[in-house]
């Protein structure tokens, strides 16, 4: 007989509070976000098994990382947390006086947390409220048990309440999404019919390739990983195939899976045609390409004017799409007793991206941010992203964007962000913005080395991709140059093969594992530089070099360098730019990619002082390339590129880390910060020399 076996068991079970919207009743511990009240051995809740809720949490716990560490004997603790909060305002109108009166209520979804741990995780878990947290310290096991809304009664109610999920993807609903932004998102606007002159389209109701008029009509594209073994192109051998009724169909079984899957849910959501590269673009001609080609990525403007981009994540065409036809989802685990249905919490779109092999390409990348709205097949969930909002098919998130749901705060902290990082930008024209972008694209991958050299191109040429009004050089703004010069890479530079005419002084030159960027600076002064605008063949001494920044008053300047046109034409100049000299100490063991740095003592200091720091060297943290050859009090020379910080005691100078080559050119081999109180302390500012400098 199924029964709560232990009283705390029924009271979880039974209490309406623990799991409906009313606020905590005891908000003196941790603010009202989390009560801890009760622990049990692993041991008892796995013999367990006729308690609906044991068996819940067994099985949360199995299936969740580190659930290797745990043994018969191990302490669980219950912990009863807080979710989301947000309040509601009610408007009611007077029906004696016309007068509108409102009122404002506050509401809360909790879940009930258990773990091996006892403390509470005070930094706010990012994503949790569309699934379960970002995972804890390697030595603790936990999981999340949320309560599942009725779909029979979605209500006011419903809002960051996770719903079930089936096998099977409901198109339906994400029809509902669609018509929803359709009529709703000014933002979104309605895609542009003009596809374009004579584009191949798959007609998904007849089974076939065909060329499409210019206008009027409404197509979904499909951003996929191809894979090493993709061999399904639109070519010379395939065109009459492709173009044959019927051949093209979700049956044909010669058909990748993915490919197959996009035919179906196309149609399914009322879609005539479908656009799919490999498919659509004839392999002889010059447009062509695939994953595994040098070629330039063509028609992102197909993904723009999309009506809705479908994005498979598998890491090949052969995965199919999670959750349609021929790809059928896990069933999720549920407990229901008494009328409630608990069940694990889903993982986060967070997480469920940082394995996803999807998430780590260059192309698929453009593809996405080109896209107005995108849909988004994970192994666990589908989602929508259009301009304006974010929904989960595992969460109740369509009225988050209501006018009257205010103050919502934990989980989320802030409007639904955490989509940035992986397709969308933040609107706006902020440096900020940009930088979120690179952070995000920098650490991606495509699938031969020679094709990061084709995305470097696109990404270059592709301002609109972070909402930014100029244009860039080699992936650098032209009006934020010098702050854009300030990133971080703690790995060496990519293979020849990977940057052929990349320069140094770009982050598209170097691998990244983290993000290049980590603050906003605040600039109050910043280097002028300076690229090669013009130059005669018959005037040896006439090179014409023009500041880079539209903003920069500073006139253009001649100056002749012994190199070829084509070396030049990727070189920044800057003149009688402040200098120094600092030595290099060592390397960090733990991080390769980090060294020490120390400057020489300032001459102005007094015997006594200088003798007390010459016992303790200012030590300076720098990135610095792991492939520089250096060695202990080897001099290093760093160009002054930034004073960051309105506040004195908050300035920073940034300073670039250049080696010169034998040809008199440098190039970037890292960057140290240093603060006001080092700068000082070292002394820094009676070592500047002054000079031209030029990087490649």
């Amino acid at each position: 007989m199924e029964q709560p076996c232990k009283e705390i068991c029924l009271q979880i079970l039974q209490d309406t509070n623990f799991w409906d919207s009313t606020p905590f009743r005891d908000k003196s511990t941790a603010k009202g976000r989390w009560r801890k009240f009760t622990s049990r051995l692993f041991g008892d809740i796995r013999r367990a098994q006729n308690c609906p809720l044991c068996r819940m949490v067994f099985k949360a716990l199995i299936s969740a990382d580190g659930a290797d560490l745990m043994s018969d004997k191990t302490k669980i603790y219950y912990s009863h947390e807080l979710l989301v909060e947000y309040t509601k305002t009610n408007i009611k109108e007077s029906m004696e006086d016309d007068l509108v009166v409102t009122s404002s209520q506050v509401h809360q979804v909790k879940y009930l947390n258990v773990s091996t741990s006892s403390a509470f995780q005070e930094e706010p878990r990012e994503f949790a409220w569309i699934g379960a947290p970002s995972g804890r310290l390697n030595s603790v096991c936990e999981a999340n048990i949320a309560r599942l809304w009725d779909l029979k009664s979605p209500g006011d109610e419903s809002l960051f309440y996770e719903r079930p999920i089936t096998r099977r993807v409901d198109a339906q609903r994400i029809k509902q999404w669609l018509n929803t932004c359709d009529i709703n998102h000014s933002g979104c606007g309605t895609p542009p019919r003009d596809v374009g002159s004579g584009l191949w389209m798959i007609n998904v109701r007849l089974g076939m390739l065909e060329k499409i008029a210019p206008t009027g009509c409404c197509y979904a594209a499909l951003s996929f990983c191809h894979g090493p073994n993709y061999h399904f192109f639109l070519d010379d051998e395939n065109a009459s195939r492709f173009g044959t009724k019927g051949f093209l169909s979700k049956t044909n079984l010669k058909i990748p899976l993915t490919i197959r899957d996009a035919i179906s849910i196309t149609e399914a959501l009322g879609l005539g045609y479908l656009w799919v590269d490999t498919l659509c673009i004839h392999r002889g001609t010059s447009t062509a390409t695939s994953e595994n080609s040098s070629t330039p990525k063509p028609y992102l403007e197909a993904y723009r004017k999309s009506y809705v981009t479908i994005v498979a994540t598998g890491e090949d065409a052969e995965c199919g799409l999670f959750g349609i036809d021929s790809s059928g989802r896990k069933p999720q685990s549920q407990e229901t007793y008494n009328g409630l249905t608990l069940a694990i919490a889903k993982k986060s779109f967070h997480d469920i991206m940082d394995d996803c092999e999807w998430n780590l390409r260059r192309w698929t990348f453009e593809e996405a941010v080109q896209s107005k709205r995108i849909l988004i097949f994970s192994e666990e969930q589908v989602f929508f992203q259009c301009q304006q909002s974010l929904w989960a098919e595992g969460a109740c998130l369509e009225g988050y964007n209501d006018e009257f749901i205010k103050d919502v705060c934990y989980r989320p902290v802030h409007k639904p962000y955490w989509l940035v990082n992986y397709c969308k930008p933040i609107l706006g024209v902020s440096f900020e913005a940009y930088m979120d972008v690179v952070n995000s694209y920098s650490k991606r991958k495509s699938f031969q080395p020679a094709d990061n050299v084709k995305a470097f191109q696109s990404f270059s040429s592709s301002p609109h991709i972070i909402n930014h009004n100029e244009p860039l050089l080699y992936g650098l703004p032209l009006d934020r140059f010098a702050e854009a010069l300030c990133f971080k890479v703690y790995d060496d530079m990519r293979p020849e093969s990977e940057r052929q005419g990349v320069p140094s002084w770009s982050w598209l030159a170097w691998n990244a594992s983290d993000d290049v960027y980590d603050s906003t600076p605040d600039t109050l002064w910043a280097l002028s530089f300076y690229q090669l605008a013009a130059y005669d063949e018959n005037k040896a001494e006439t090179w014409r070099w023009s500041p880079i920044s539209r903003s920069e008053e500073s006139s253009p300047r001649e100056y002749r360098l012994p190199l070829a046109v084509e070396e030049a034409s990727i070189i920044i100049a800057t003149f009688r730019a402040p200098t120094l000299l600092l030595k290099f100490l060592r390397r960090d063991e733990d991080s390769p990619g980090t060294a020490t740095l120390t400057g020489p003592l300032s001459p102005l200091l007094n015997a006594s002082s200088a003798a007390q720091l010459s016992k303790r060297k200012v030590e300076l943290s720098a990135t610095l390339s792991p492939d520089y050859k250096s060695s202990t009090d080897k001099e290093m020379k760093a160009l002054l590129v930034l004073m960051d910080g309105q506040r004195v005691w908050e300035r920073v100078f940034r300073l670039l880390l250049i080696e010169e080559e034998p040809t008199g050119i440098f190039r970037r081999v890292g960057m140290c910060e240093v603060t006001k109180k080092e700068w000082v302390t070292a002394g820094l500012k009676n070592y500047l020399s002054f000079e031209d400098i030029f990087i490649h």
